[in-house]
């Protein structure tokens, strides 16, 4: 626990996870939205829909501002009944602002959001009160969403789980684990999409969800190797999408390692064949060492 929690995040993970303030906004939300409206509406009619649908990312991103501009009215701030969300607030706040994305910024604010409805509620004036009813409305639109894409989702995947519902693309990856791979048996994601063993119900064979140069140190990826090595596991699935610019794009402070320092890579080299390849991810199968296929010739040969 003192490990995972302490030393290995600030060993590892804040070089890394150095982001701008609300990073990933403008291409997750912003241009997703307007990737959809627009070939519905007018440009200028697309963007004020987009523009409605993100009120709840910026009301997010711009809480600690309107929080510290509430402190400063002790006589609202400093109130019994809001302390305990003033301290366990902010210490969620803190426990995510390792990453300061839009995603992070989110999981960590639930009980600041609480706090200024509280208080914006408390504040006397129309135009403060008409705010309140846009960022509400816009907030149940935006999740009434989730729902509605689901719906019409023209792809649809039977898992161990129930049922997957995309509205992007088909899933080849899972429909392979699922063919190939028995509930509970190993299989390696490297470097990260663990959602996969939890859809088809397989064993990750490491201790690891996510292995990433920078994010995590060598130990880590030796600990990894010995683990797929011990375990024998028959397939590993290598996302090349999670690779080169894209990791860039994600992780400003990535870099990649020399070819001589990348542990895990040069072990799938030697001890894995490629198979088959599937929505930019490789799918890797074991094979046999060469020493391990002359024992079982010379066998075959003396019986």
């Amino acid at each position: 626990m003192v490990y995972a929690n302490l030393i290995w995040p600030l060993a590892n993970y804040s070089d890394t996870n150095q982001v701008p303030y609300g990073m990933e906004f403008r291409q997750l939300y912003w241009e997703s939205f307007m990737a959809a409206f627009h070939p519905l509406f007018p440009r200028n009619v697309a963007a004020a829909v987009s523009g409605f649908l993100s009120i709840p990312f910026m009301v997010v991103m711009g809480l600690p501002l309107l929080l510290a501009l509430i402190a400063a009215w002790k006589r609202l701030s400093l109130e019994p009944v809001t302390v305990p969300y003033w301290i366990c607030g902010t210490a969620f706040w803190l426990s995510e602002i390792h990453r300061k994305d839009i995603a992070h910024l989110v999981f960590g604010s639930p009980l600041w959001i609480v706090l200024g409805f509280y208080y914006v509620r408390r504040v006397r004036s129309r135009w403060v009160q008409q705010t309140l009813q846009l960022v509400a409305i816009s907030a149940v639109v935006l999740c009434l969403l989730n729902p509605a894409v689901a719906l019409v989702a023209p792809y649809q995947t039977v898992t161990r789980r129930g049922i997957v519902y995309n509205a992007f693309r088909e899933t080849p990856v899972l429909e392979f684990l699922q063919a190939r791979i028995q509930p509970g048996e190993p299989v390696f994601i490297y470097p990260y999409s663990p959602l996969y063993y939890f859809l088809s119900a397989a064993q990750n064979p490491t201790r690891h969800s996510i292995l990433l140069y920078g994010y995590n140190g060598a130990d880590e990826f030796r600990d990894a190797v010995q683990s797929i090595e011990s375990k024998r596991v028959e397939f590993v699935l290598w996302d090349t999408v999670v690779s080169g610019e894209n990791l860039r794009r994600w992780f400003p402070g990535y870099s990649d390692p020399a070819v001589e320092n990348q542990v895990l890579e040069a072990y799938l080299q030697s001890h894995y064949r490629l198979l088959d390849t599937r929505n930019g991810f490789r799918i890797l199968q074991r094979f046999e060492p060469v020493e391990a296929k002359r024992e079982a010739a010379a066998t075959v040969t003396v019986r």
